[in-house]
């Protein structure tokens, strides 16, 4: 069935923009005479896709990538309700844990590591700052199952802002320390600086962990066109509208066998009960036995730009 011109390209990627907003793109196709680049220079713009915090890149064990901890619950944690020793500290309370025979502060986040508490998940430091910050969170793991994490409790140090943090240590100004150039930074700065300011903060979130039966996906289909080898690639419908094109920088191979870093241009074309998530597609590498060693040799973690006609700003309607 034929969409109306003021129709949006599919229901839940609403981003993409309406059929009269790809008008003048479509027709600037069939002109032959504009060079490749021409073409995609005058009609589109890239945007960076990204997940929110309610739907994060994680993993299970960390990895290059993935490698900041979010942490369950420690069996030592304590936390007193001193209202029930004196009526006057009615609501207060206190957190620690016991040593000896006293009751004493608990660890701050500098001293809480893998070696002493249970992590449950890894993410990138930042997606992991932001998600104990909002308190909860949704992820998405590699084999394309998705988990919640919510707060259970913290460790009951104050809170420290890491924005605060930064514009004391002069690297970020006042006015610029707004939570895209938080994540920008804690992405570029070096290991070892990250570290420093994020441990300034002594508060610490324990999370919960369950994972999501049913993530409500959406209604699953094709675009019904011929798909092309390396060119074509399944997404999740539940994110993303059909026909679009997204440039992908594919940068560390998960697994063994993957194949060096690339970039591709790639139209959305296609899906799969496997793919689920804002950032995850499966490239369609044509049919044999060559396609199928390809296809088995790419397994990398990457960085999407959907490229939309110029006038569509994503950011008003359903951000990813």
């Amino acid at each position: 069935m034929a969409l109306a011109d003021n129709a949006f390209l599919a229901p839940r990627g609403q981003y993409a923009g309406t059929k009269r907003q790809w008008a003048a793109a479509c027709d600037a196709a069939r002109d032959t005479s504009a060079s490749d680049s021409q073409f995609w220079t005058d009609n589109f713009a890239p945007w960076s896709i990204r997940t929110s915090a309610g739907d994060v890149p994680a993993s299970l064990t960390p990895d290059a990538i993935n490698n900041e901890p979010l942490f369950s619950l420690p069996p030592d944690l304590i936390t007193l309700d001193l209202g029930l020793f004196d009526p006057n500290l009615a609501a207060k309370k206190i957190v620690g844990r016991v040593s000896g025979n006293g009751f004493v502060p608990y660890l701050s986040r500098a001293e809480i590591t893998v070696q002493n508490t249970r992590p449950i998940a890894f993410a990138k430091i930042g997606d992991a700052l932001t998600i104990q910050v909002q308190g909860s969170g949704r992820l998405a793991l590699p084999d394309g199952r998705q988990v919640r994490v919510a707060h259970v409790a913290t460790n009951g140090h104050p809170f420290r802002s890491p924005s605060q943090e930064l514009i004391r240590r002069g690297i970020l100004p006042a006015n610029g320390a707004g939570m895209a150039a938080l994540m920008h930074w804690f992405e570029t700065a070096p290991p070892e600086l990250a570290r420093e300011v994020i441990n300034a903060n002594p508060r610490t979130v324990f999370f919960d962990f369950t994972e999501i039966a049913d993530p409500n996906e959406g209604p699953k289909g094709t675009q019904g066109v011929p798909l092309v080898a390396s060119g074509s690639m399944a997404i999740d419908p539940s994110f993303h509208a059909f026909g679009v094109p997204i440039f992908i920088s594919a940068f560390n191979g998960r697994v063994a066998v993957a194949s060096a870093p690339f970039t591709r241009l790639a139209i959305t074309q296609d899906t799969g009960g496997a793919i689920k998530g804002a950032i995850r597609g499966d490239l369609f590498w044509g049919t044999g036995v060559q396609a199928g060693i390809d296809g088995g040799n790419v397994n990398h973690d990457t960085n999407w730009w959907v490229l939309l006609p110029k006038g569509i700003d994503p950011t008003l309607a359903n951000p990813l």
